[in-house]
């Protein structure tokens, strides 16, 4: 990834942070023969933070909390998931091929950044359109998991994670829970999976902002980005 230096993410917080508030994520896998793609929701377990016995949580939205951590200062996580039995991904681990690259992408937020957000185009119109995005790259080796109270946790926990974030945006939502369900039921649908842990090796953030501008643009996007509901590009940039 073309990452200049002004658009480097390497706080922990922040990459987490993102992570968890978009589950979805694109994961490539490269073999010697051929890439396969999907896109599958991830729950990114929190890195412990170096020199300290306090981990980041799903609920680490204070300032202390979010405050700037060195990726290279911290055992970066994991990442877990499952796939159905019939991707071809369950057939390539249990071929035991060779995989060279596994990356999994989560987006963030994202938009077009038209040439009239700026306000040096009324002063030298010396602009041009872009797009601005927030993005992060997760790479490890995966590893498959088929035990089948690993599963029940994991399908328990990816349940819970998204019933709650429903609830935060719609209150009057009644979350349901994995027990809701008949055991025998829960049970069968089980076994049509196989879970997957990725322990991280490297993270890279880029948070494309508008870093590079002035400040008089970067003050105008900020203005742009709330506008158009986009806060936490808006919030990242006034921050940075």
């Amino acid at each position: 990834m073309y990452l200049p230096k002004y658009n480097q993410q390497t706080d922990i917080a922040a990459l987490y942070q993102l992570a968890t508030a978009n589950p979805l994520a694109m994961w490539v896998v490269a073999t010697d023969d051929d890439v396969l793609i999907n896109h599958i929701p991830f729950l990114m377990e929190p890195p412990e933070l170096a020199g300290s016995k306090s981990k980041l949580t799903e609920n680490s939205t204070s300032e202390s909390e979010s405050s700037s951590v060195s990726i290279a200062t911290v055992s970066k996580g994991k990442l877990k998931a499952h796939i159905a039995k019939a991707n071809p991904l369950f057939k390539l681990f249990e071929s035991g091929q060779s995989i060279r690259k596994s990356v999994v992408v989560f987006q963030g937020q994202q938009t077009y950044i038209t040439p009239a957000w700026y306000l040096s185009k009324a002063e030298h119109g010396k602009v041009v359109p872009t797009w601005n995005y927030m993005v992060m790259h997760a790479s490890g080796t995966p590893v498959l998991q088929t035990d089948k109270q690993w599963l029940h946790n994991h399908v328990t926990a990816l349940t819970n994670a998204m019933e709650s974030a429903t609830k935060q945006s719609h209150p009057e939502h009644r979350q349901w829970q994995v027990t809701d369900a008949p055991d025998d039921y829960i049970d069968m649908r089980i076994k049509g999976i196989a879970g997957v842990e990725i322990a991280i090796a490297t993270l890279t953030g880029k948070w494309k902002l508008g870093q590079n501008r002035t400040e008089a643009d970067q003050s105008s996007l900020c203005e742009n980005y709330f506008a158009e509901g986009l806060e936490t590009m808006g919030q990242a940039l006034d921050n940075d």
